[in-house]
């Protein structure tokens, strides 16, 4: 998400079995347009020099990353107190 909210460009290849990286990461960078996913054990250098060029040639355009978090949590707990 760090990547995401500062609009770099990125390939990520997530841990095979590992279920957040393979069902939430890719959902949450979906839906802000973010990262190129690859499969280590299907990713060979000229593939993986393909994804690289392709990427840098791309316009970043990526949604912005909320940045408010604290904020909006702070509210919610007063609501509570």
């Amino acid at each position: 998400m760090e990547l995401t909210a500062l609009k770099r460009p990125f390939i990520y290849f997530p841990l095979r079995r590992h279920f957040e990286q393979n069902v939430h990461v890719p959902h949450r960078l979906a839906r802000y347009g973010a990262g190129v996913r690859m499969e280590y054990d299907r990713t060979d250098p000229e593939a993986l020099a393909h994804a690289i060029a392709d990427g840098l040639k791309r316009p970043v355009l990526y949604r912005d990353v909320e940045t408010d978090g604290a904020r909006r949590a702070a509210v919610r707990i007063a609501r509570l107190l």
